[in-house]
């Protein structure tokens, strides 16, 4: 084992072990991701359609997990924002920066059978809070999206958005799905875009298959318009 695999093992043990531990890292992450939202300059597109959407109620956003640390950041407390997290010692820090931004993270079970997270995930919604999830998280495979995300979605009656952000150089960690990490002072941007398709019932197994691929294809589209809007590229026009 090499010393810096060892050292970063130590450190999830110590994560797992103390609590307090996990809190002040989520504080520190929190404070850094606000920083780099404030000294940024983004651009951003669908605001509107989102906007229009929350004054009926909250919605679902869907991004995907390599696009996923800014999420909450750049949501920007319209609302509280319910989000799920893993018991990893990386999921409770994610968690405690969540907290300290002010959205409300739930636990899931990374083996499934999440019948009480999702129990949480409805009260939550019906409480007034929108939901975001990740399309291939949390384990992947990268890039392909996940029934349960689409049965999480359907079970709230919320409208669906795809969202992603990007900016010209970040960071990239070196997890499954390389993780983007924004910096301070740069350019970047973020979309929102409505899905308009209705979600498949369970059953229909065939329409179920094809609505995942959509949804990816979607997914993809929203994250290269993010990197073009990065690029310096105009909105796209109105349909």
């Amino acid at each position: 084992m090499g010393k810096s695999t060892g050292k970063a093992g130590a450190l999830r043990r110590r994560m797992n072990r103390s609590e307090g531990l996990a809190r002040l890292l989520g504080r520190v992450l929190s404070a850094y991701l606000g920083l780099c939202w404030r000294s940024g300059r983004w651009r951003s597109e669908g605001e509107a359609d989102l906007a229009a959407a929350l004054a009926d109620g909250p919605v679902v956003l869907i991004c995907w997990h390599g696009r996923s640390m800014m999420t909450n950041t750049t949501w920007a407390g319209r609302a509280p924002l319910a989000m799920p997290r893993d018991p990893s010692p990386a999921g409770r820090v994610a968690a405690a920066a969540l907290v300290n931004q002010g959205a409300l993270p739930f636990e899931i079970d990374l083996k499934g059978g999440n019948f009480g997270a999702v129990r949480d995930m409805i009260r939550l919604v019906r409480g007034g809070a929108s939901l975001a999830l990740t399309g291939d998280g949390p384990k992947g495979p990268v890039h392909e999206a996940k029934q349960s995300t689409l049965d999480w979605a359907r079970a709230t009656g919320r409208p669906v958005f795809i969202t992603a952000w990007a900016q010209a150089r970040p960071w990239r960690l070196g997890t499954w799905d390389r993780l983007m990490v924004p910096k301070p002072l740069g350019r970047g941007a973020f979309v929102y875009h409505r899905w308009s398709d209705g979600l498949a019932k369970a059953g229909d197994e065939a329409a179920r298959a094809q609505q995942r691929v959509e949804l990816a294809a979607l997914m993809t589209q929203v994250t290269a318009r993010a990197d073009e809007l990065v690029a310096g590229a105009k909105p796209a026009p109105k349909p």
